[in-house]
């Protein structure tokens, strides 16, 4: 049974009761969040082929059109407002995968950039951690630079739990480190 509590402050001008600039601002707290339970629904179109997971589930629809990707929605042709976030979950579980403590803190700021402050989770056995920026101010060349840290993870476990990242060829009995 998932728990969360919501906080969200949104400033339809930008600007505060003084006239003064603003941010506005999301904070979710949560002690044990079901995210399967949460997401059950299967809203994506039934087109194409489909890709299982070792237990016949399916894990992703591969569309019948590569143009479908020229298409999309591209959320950086949408005006940016400055934004912060703050995630806080004690436990989280996410496609059978169990995740403790994860902490996120994101900046989105009105020149395109969304700026990953702090993401952190245990799992594994170990603790990731990460931090990185989205540039978008340029529409033909967006890019995600980041540094990601792995402390005493259990790759084993780690390909375990993320279903061999959906191949077969690189198994957790072929990795060590």
């Amino acid at each position: 049974n998932s728990d969360f509590d919501i906080s969200l402050k949104y400033y339809f001008k930008g600007i505060d009761r003084y006239n003064k600039a603003i941010a506005n601002s999301l904070t979710f707290k949560s002690k044990f969040l079901d995210a399967d339970e949460m997401s059950h629904y299967d809203l994506a179109p039934k087109t194409g082929k489909v890709k299982r997971d070792s237990t016949g589930k399916v894990v992703a629809i591969i569309p019948d059109s590569t143009s479908v990707h020229a298409q999309a929605f591209n959320i950086f042709m949408v005006p940016f407002s400055d934004f912060n976030a703050q995630i806080n979950i004690t436990k989280l579980k996410y496609n059978k995968l169990w995740l403790k403590d994860v902490n996120l803190k994101v900046t989105m700021l009105k020149d395109q950039t969304i700026t990953v402050d702090t993401l952190t989770m245990k799992v594994a056995g170990g603790a990731i951690a990460m931090r990185g920026k989205f540039n978008g101010s340029n529409h033909e060349k967006i890019y995600f630079r980041s540094r990601i840290k792995f402390d005493q993870g259990d790759l084993g476990k780690m390909f375990l739990k993320l279903d061999h990242f959906g191949q077969d060829v690189v198994v957790n009995k072929n990795v060590k480190g």
